[in-house]
């Protein structure tokens, strides 16, 4: 049962960015360094949200090793 607030905690952040991914589906502009590319801000937001969680995951597991 250690696990559930983790699992309450995971499941609300997740419907909070669904929520968001569902209300910007227009498309903007994305400038990184000398690029600029017109990316929908559906598929940014989802690219951006994978990205944390690959980052917040590799976070975890290097603290674990430690």
């Amino acid at each position: 049962m250690k696990s559930r607030p983790k699992l309450v905690i995971t499941l609300i952040l997740a419907i909070l960015v669904i929520i968001i991914i569902v209300q910007n589906s227009h498309s903007v502009s994305f400038n990184f360094f000398f690029w600029s590319f017109d990316i929908s801000l559906l598929l940014l937001v989802v690219l951006m949200a994978a990205l944390g969680f690959v980052l917040g995951l590799f976070a975890a597991s290097r603290s674990k090793s430690s």
